[in-house]
C-alpha cells in the first residue's frame, strides 16, 4: 500500500508584475581602504559595514521627505540603499515589501531584478497617488529575506489643496 502525503504551505502570488526601478551602482570599500562614509566636509562618521550578514544603510531619497503634493497628483519615491551586510542581496532571495501607512501603487512585494553585493548601492521605488485630503502622510517599507525583514525606510510627505 502506498500513502501520499501533501502538505500544504501558503505563499502570495503577486496579483501584477512588480513596477519598481531597480538600479545597482559599485561602491564600499573597493577603491578606498576605509569602511567609513565620508561627510560633505572631509570628516569621518561611523562605520557603515556592519559585520552582520543583512544590513543596510539609506543614503538617498527623492523627491526629499516632506515634500508637497498636489492632491490627487502622481509621483514616484526613489530610495539609494548600500548594501553593509556580508550576504549579496540576490534576485532570487530579497523582496522590496510594503509594510504600512499609506499604500502605493502596485503589488506590495517588488523582487530585485539585479544581485546586490556588499558595498553596492541600489535604487528602489514605489509610485502613488496622493490622498483627495490635506494632510501629513507616510509609508513604510523593508527588506525581506526569506521571513526575516532588515533595512526598513518610510517616506513622508504632505498634500495640499
Amino acid at each position: 500500500m502506498t500513502f501520499i502525503f501533501s502538505l500544504y504551505t501558503h505563499t502570495p502570488i503577486p496579483s501584477e508584475t512588480p513596477t519598481g526601478f531597480f538600479t545597482v551602482e559599485s561602491g564600499g570599500q573597493s577603491g578606498g581602504s576605509s569602511d567609513e562614509e565620508e561627510e560633505e566636509d572631509g570628516k569621518r562618521k561611523r562605520p557603515v559595514f556592519t559585520g552582520k550578514e543583512w544590513t543596510c544603510s539609506q543614503v538617498g531619497v527623492f523627491p526629499p521627505k516632506n515634500t508637497e503634493f498636489k492632491a490627487r497628483s502622481f509621483f514616484t519615491v526613489y530610495w539609494t540603499l548600500m548594501n553593509t551586510g556580508t550576504k549579496t542581496w540576490t534576485v532570487n532571495g530579497v523582496d522590496f515589501v510594503y509594510k504600512g501607512g499609506y499604500r502605493h501603487e502596485g503589488t506590495k512585494i517588488q523582487d530585485f531584478t539585479v544581485n546586490v553585493p556588499t558595498g553596492a548601492k541600489v535604487t528602489v521605488s514605489a509610485s502613488f497617488y496622493a490622498p483627495r485630503q490635506p494632510g501629513t502622510f507616510q509609508t513604510i517599507f523593508t527588506l525581506m529575506v526569506g521571513r526575516r525583514t532588515f533595512c526598513g525606510v518610510n517616506y513622508q510627505f504632505v498634500v495640499v489643496e
